[in-house]
C-alpha cells in the first residue's frame, strides 16, 4: 500500500513530499523522501524500496495522478527488466497495481488508519522544526525505525515467554537496535563544536515530539477498534498486565508492567 504526506516544508523556499509504504500483513512501514511529486522521482523511489526491501506482486494506491502515471511508465521499465538474461528471475514477480474507487477512501481505511497517525504527528511538528537540507532523509529513517518497533503481538509480563514480534522481525529477522540518545549540556554548546551539537539537539528534539505524538495517537487508535456494547469502567487488579508511561523512558521502548 502507498500513501503520501504533501508539502512537507524542511526550510523555508522548497518543499518536500514523504512517500509511504506499508505491509497488509506486518503494517511494517517504508519511507521515502521526495524533492517534487514528478513520475520520475517517485520511479526513483520506488526502485530504492524495492532495492532494501523485496519485491512485491500487488500494489494497492489511491487515485492520485502520480500513481496512474507511474503504472504506464512502470510497464515500461519491467519490459526493460525482463531481459532473457534476468527472465528467470522477473518472471514471476510482475506487478499488479490496484486502485481504490474514486471518491471512496474507506475502500483504502485498512492503511489510512496507519498513514493518518503519521501524517498528523509530522504535520504537528514539521512546522516547528526547521530541518537543515541533509538533515530530513535521516531523520525520517529514524522515525521509520520507530514505527517498525512497535510489537504487533501480546506482551507477556513473564520473562521466560517470547519477546513480542514487531514488524522489524519480519524485515530483518530481530529487534531493531539504535544508537544511545547522547544527552547535550548547555556546557557542551559552549566548546569547540556548539554548531554540531546544537543541530544535533535539535534533531533528537524533533525525534521526541513526534515519538511522544504518535505514541498517543497510535495508543488511542487501538483503543477506539475495541468496541464495546456498553460504557463499562475497566477495575484494574492485582495481576493485570498494563502498558507503563514514563517521560524518563527513551524512545522506541514500550515497557509492560
Amino acid at each position: 500500500m502507498i500513501g503520501l504526506c504533501r508539502s512537507l516544508f524542511h526550510n523555508s523556499d522548497k518543499k518536500h513530499y514523504l512517500l509511504l509504504f506499508t505491509c497488509a500483513t506486518t503494517r511494517a512501514l517504508h519511507l521515502e523522501l521526495l524533492p517534487s511529486m514528478s513520475t520520475e522521482q517517485f520511479l526513483l523511489a520506488f526502485r530504492r524500496f524495492f532495492s532494501r526491501r523485496e519485491l512485491c506482486s500487488t500494489i494497492y494506491s489511491d487515485n492520485a495522478k502520480t500513481f496512474k502515471r507511474a503504472e504506464l511508465e512502470l510497464k515500461k521499465f519491467w519490459r526493460c527488466m525482463l531481459h532473457p538474461s534476468v527472465q528467470d528471475l522477473f518472471s514471476t514477480h510482475g506487478i499488479t497495481w490496484k486502485y481504490i474507487v474514486e471518491k471512496g477512501a474507506w475502500w483504502g481505511g485498512f492503511w489510512e488508519r496507519h498513514f493518518r497517525t503519521i501524517k498528523t504527528c509530522l504535520r504537528k511538528i514539521i512546522g516547528r522544526s526547521s530541518l537543515s537540507l541533509n538533515e530530513p532523509e535521516t531523520v525520517f529513517i529514524e522515525i521509520e525505525a520507530m514505527i517498525n518497533s512497535r510489537p504487533i503481538t501480546y506482551i507477556y509480563d513473564d520473562p521466560s515467554e517470547p519477546s513480542p514480534l514487531t514488524p522489524a522481525h519480519f524485515l530483518i529477522g530481530k529487534r531493531l537496535l539504535y544508537l544511545p540518545v547522547t544527552r547535550v549540556s548547555r556546557e557542551d554548546l559552549t566548546g569547540s563544536r556548539p554548531s554540531l551539537l546544537k543541530r544535533y539537539r535539535h534533531q533528537q528534539n524533533f525525534l521526541n515530539q513526534f515519538w511522544n505524538r504518535w505514541r498517543k495517537h497510535y495508543l488511542l487508535s487501538l483503543r477506539s477498534m475495541n468496541i464495546c456494547p456498553s460504557k463499562i469502567t475497566c477495575q484494574f487488579k492485582v495481576d493485570d498486565v498494563v502498558l507503563i508511561h514514563d517521560d524518563c523512558f527513551p524512545r522506541n521502548l514500550v515497557v509492560n508492567g
